[in-house]
């Protein structure tokens, strides 16, 4: 018989990356979320079930014979709601799934975490004791999700939760795909301060790596997952600008000023970024990896700037879809931004 996984929000990013590395290895994939996917690839070889995390019952079909939980399901920063919403959907929804995965009899939960856990830096390597100082509603449900994790635990339910810096790769947007149309067009880039803290990513596909080394892991673990190399903001700007041939500049801003400015605009829901995300802009922020390379024995294998790169080309194959939208201010960049999440 074949493993079984069950993935929550499966349909998303990460979990359609997830969902195909997994069937490539023989696993049978079954997926919850609120949305289908739009991947035939997926859609042939997976079971989805359009469930609500939050109101799944234990006597549910899709928990059947399932070896292991790949907890992603979550509401992003981005969806600016309020605590109780974050609370239900990222807290509630995760204390479900535990009492569903133990009536059950599952044994494992691979929990995806966000490096909002960490709030404003007070370091610029951050261990994974270092979590807990958070700022916004958003880090602050991941990070009560996490103590209810860890508390859950008994003899034979382990879990391991995995903080990712901020995951990209091919096919994701939001904000991202705002300087991509830039650069493409040969327009300015826009620092907050003048760029010279360490900025860090997660490939996808080396995030889908540390997920599947984790299910043969027999205890429980909190594990920081993110590029090996450290490279500053602008340095990471100035080369993808230059590999790429585009006549765009960097501008470096005042990062207190236009801080107070997003504070501001995000009072009126007009922000194209949220405190989680501008608080931290001119902040060094970098994961130290080395417990996950000793305990799973996992290691990035893509550079931060490769990464960033291999967004930008698919961005730019698929130019003409991701082009629609005119830039004509605040408002339509917090629309576009409303695509997809940047934070996790």
């Amino acid at each position: 018989m074949k493993k079984s996984a069950l993935i929550t929000g499966g349909t998303g990013f990460i979990g359609t990356y997830l969902s195909k590395a997994l069937l490539k290895k023989g696993w049978k994939i079954k997926i919850i979320d609120l949305k289908d996917s739009n991947d035939p690839y997926i859609l042939k070889n997976c079971k989805i079930y359009k469930k609500d995390v939050t109101k799944l019952k234990f006597s549910h079909s899709c928990l059947g014979n399932v070896s292991v939980i790949f907890h992603l399901a979550a509401l992003p920063s981005i969806s600016r709601k309020s605590k109780k919403i974050f609370i239900n959907n990222n807290l509630n929804g995760t204390r479900n799934i535990i009492k569903c995965a133990k009536k059950r009899g599952i044994k494992k939960i691979v929990y995806t975490s966000s490096s909002t856990v960490y709030g404003i830096p007070k370091k610029a390597i951050l261990d994974e004791k270092d979590a807990g100082n958070t700022i916004a509603f958003y880090g602050d449900s991941k990070w009560k999700a996490e103590k209810l994790l860890i508390n859950s635990s008994e003899k034979n339910f382990n879990v391991n939760i995995l903080r990712p810096r901020v995951v990209i790769g091919p096919g994701r947007l939001g904000i991202f795909g705002l300087l991509f149309k830039r650069i493409l067009n040969n327009k300015n880039i826009y620092l907050i301060g003048d760029g010279s803290n360490y900025f860090q990513f997660t490939n996808v596909n080396d995030f889908v790596d540390a997920c599947i080394k984790c299910i043969k892991l027999k205890k429980d673990i909190i594990l920081n997952i993110g590029s090996k190399d450290k490279i500053s903001t602008y340095n990471l700007l100035k080369n993808l600008i230059k590999k790429n041939k585009s006549k765009s500049k960097i501008i470096k801003t005042p990062s207190f000023i236009i801080k107070k400015i997003l504070k501001i605009l995000e009072l009126f829901g007009l922000s194209p970024l949220t405190k989680e995300q501008y608080a931290i802009a001119d902040k060094n922020f970098y994961l130290n990896t080395k417990k996950a390379e000793s305990a799973i024995k996992w290691k990035s294998k893509i550079s931060t700037l490769t990464t960033l790169d291999e967004s930008y080309n698919w961005f730019k194959m698929n130019s003409k879809k991701n082009n629609q939208t005119k830039e004509i201010g605040i408002l339509t960049i917090f629309n576009n931004y409303q695509q997809s999440g940047f934070q996790k």
